[in-house]
């Protein structure tokens, strides 16, 4: 499946220690970090510009998404 993660980030330590941990990563066409928006809608609607696949999964930098 072709998809796009997409997560708004104001904590890097905490994006580094969860979700960009996470193994499922490897199988996303492209992962969109948006740093310095003024809102969680802001950075999400600039993801949705710039994807480049159909289905965009959004996950806060504090998940971690397991294998599978």
């Amino acid at each position: 499946m072709n998809f796009t993660v997409v997560s708004a980030v104001n904590d890097d330590a905490v994006l580094q220690s969860c979700l960009l941990s996470s193994p499922c990563l490897g199988a996303a066409a492209a992962v969109l970090l948006k740093r310095g928006y003024s809102s969680a809608a802001r950075a999400y609607n600039s993801a949705i510009d710039e994807a480049k696949t159909d289905i965009l999964v959004f996950v806060h930098q504090d998940v971690f998404l397991p294998e599978g």
